[in-house]
């Protein structure tokens, strides 16, 4: 090879270089997402005659992991969540009434703030969150949206589907317990414990002996009088995710999901 050439060479190559690291420092400012997110926010009612999709406001949408993480800075503790926190795929309403929900359906759980244990509903809900996000939960791509919103006495977590073939929805509502059995423990404490092989989470399992003897208790109970109604706590051996279909026609087609799997 000639002088020449090895130095038109040597140019190609650093031209080749420098757009690769240009576009390396691109991809470093901004990880694109899998799907673009709207979030969007319930403003409290001051009145009840106040409608809800008035209430409803499009607040921000994000496509990179940098946006989702400024948003996530600038949102408060869902601890502190007076209405609803939303997430949905940007263009879908969250609305079962949009043509992109109206097949589908929705996996629900209540969850009581004093019942679980400190800091459990926020840890559950940022597994939520970032797993979605992320891409990282199962048939991720049949679901539209989630969302948590506050009640008087407990926190309401939602993810919304797109269909409501069992094979697809009930993977999602294993996953979603086995995310809350997990928030036993944190994120980084999860990940600690993994390296050592000693991640269990047993608090929200039937390993658990305290709940062995409740179901006893209910039981019982059962056998004598009506179930008592909760309306200040869901004690945890009572936390279920049910999956209802959007059309109001196949209401009844309910699957049903316990947190503590009776023995």
């Amino acid at each position: 090879m000639s002088s020449d050439q090895q130095i038109e060479s040597k140019t190609l190559s650093n031209t080749d270089n420098a757009k690769y690291i240009e576009k390396l420092n691109e991809y470093k400012l901004n990880h694109p997402l899998k799907d673009s997110w709207t979030f969007w926010y319930v403003m409290p009612a001051k009145s009840s005659t106040e409608d809800w999709a008035d209430l409803t406001k499009n607040i921000y949408t994000f496509d990179t992991l940098e946006g989702f993480w400024g948003l996530q800075a600038a949102l408060p503790s869902v601890d502190t969540l007076c209405s609803d926190f939303m997430f949905f795929k940007k263009d879908i309403q969250p609305q079962w009434e949009d043509a992109k929900n109206f097949s589908g359906g929705k996996w629900v759980v209540s969850l009581g703030r004093d019942d679980l244990g400190p800091d459990v509903i926020n840890k559950f809900w940022g597994r939520i969150m970032f797993s979605i996000i992320g891409n990282n939960f199962v048939n991720s791509d049949h679901i539209n949206g989630f969302y948590i919103s506050y009640k008087r006495y407990y926190m309401r977590v939602q993810v919304w589907t797109n269909t409501t073939e069992k094979e697809v929805v009930l993977p999602i509502g294993e996953y979603m317990k086995e995310l809350l059995v997990n928030s036993e423990f944190g994120i980084h404490e999860e990940t600690e414990m993994k390296k050592t092989n000693s991640f269990n989470p047993t608090k929200f399992t039937n390993k658990n002996p305290a709940y062995s003897a409740l179901h006893k208790e209910s039981e019982e109970q059962d056998k004598t009088q009506k179930k008592p109604s909760y309306k200040n706590s869901i004690p945890v051996d009572q936390v279920k995710f049910v999956f209802n279909h959007h059309c109001r026609e196949k209401e009844n087609s309910e699957i049903i999901i316990n947190l503590i799997d009776k023995q």
